[in-house]
């Protein structure tokens, strides 16, 4: 009777441990579709599949490794290793104005298609430099860690935060690439340029006020994630308004 209840335990003990494989697959799927599902869907329902200009994308990607590459060059040789201590903000500063290469990789990759010669609309290519970049960035920054965490048997908010941050920085990105554009111009008008500059600053100094939140403010995971998308939104919203006034005033 005892071998038939230990029998029992140890059959027990086995579906659990099924069952709790299958439950971080599934949470992994989960945060995994949070993360790339919007950036398909996007691209999918827009004119880019339509043309289906995914070389636009592709080579958008690609400009991102690349300036991401050339980041991790100039951030360990002009930028100190943090302490550990908390927020540093001359060397948080330091580290964002590096960023200034997004600038350069994303005006190249606005002007040119390495795998192909497409002719699309300025809004057109603005979308897919976006949906490349942020795409890039998602398989780059969170491909591993949703692999390495998500799958964890103890099931934690961080990946799912994680994930829904990701669209929230393509929304950020798209309003990033819109400024680009505006800055390529060569038609703006001088005091116009000043509201370009500040665009383009904000985006590049965001992560250092993202940072101050995360190491020294008390606040948590949620408040932080709720405080980037309104961010993101106001942004979107204030690119997308200067450009149509540039639009209709060049």
């Amino acid at each position: 009777e005892r071998e038939r209840e230990k029998e029992r335990e140890r059959e027990r003990g086995e579906e659990i441990a099924v069952l709790g494989t299958i439950m971080t697959y599934i949470h992994f799927l989960n945060c995994a579709l949070l993360t790339y599902a919007p950036l398909v869907i996007i691209y999918n329902a827009s004119v880019l599949g339509e043309q289906r200009a995914w070389s636009l994308c592709a080579s958008a990607a690609i400009f991102y490794v690349t300036a991401q590459f050339i980041k991790m060059i100039l951030v360990a040789t002009f930028v100190e290793a943090e302490s550990g201590v908390g927020f540093d903000l001359v060397q948080g500063v330091l580290g964002a104005s590096i960023s200034v290469v997004d600038i350069f990789a994303i005006k190249f990759a606005l002007s040119y298609d390495i795998f192909s010669r497409s002719n699309l609309m300025f809004p057109t290519r603005i979308l897919g430099c976006a949906l490349g970049w942020a795409g890039g960035q998602a398989l780059v920054l969170h491909t591993f860690p949703l692999w390495m965490g998500a799958r964890k048997t103890e099931f934690d908010w961080a990946h799912s935060i994680s994930s829904v941050q990701a669209s929230v920085n393509f929304v950020l990105i798209l309003g990033f690439v819109r400024s680009v554009w505006l800055w390529n111009r060569r038609d703006i008008a001088g005091s116009f340029v000043y509201a370009v500059y500040a665009l383009l600053s904000f985006y590049i100094f965001l992560p250092v006020l993202q940072s101050y939140l995360s190491l020294s403010a008390d606040v948590g995971d949620g408040v932080i994630l709720s405080f980037n998308i309104i961010l993101a939104i106001v942004y979107h919203f204030t690119t997308s308004l200067v450009q149509s006034y540039y639009l209709k005033t060049r």
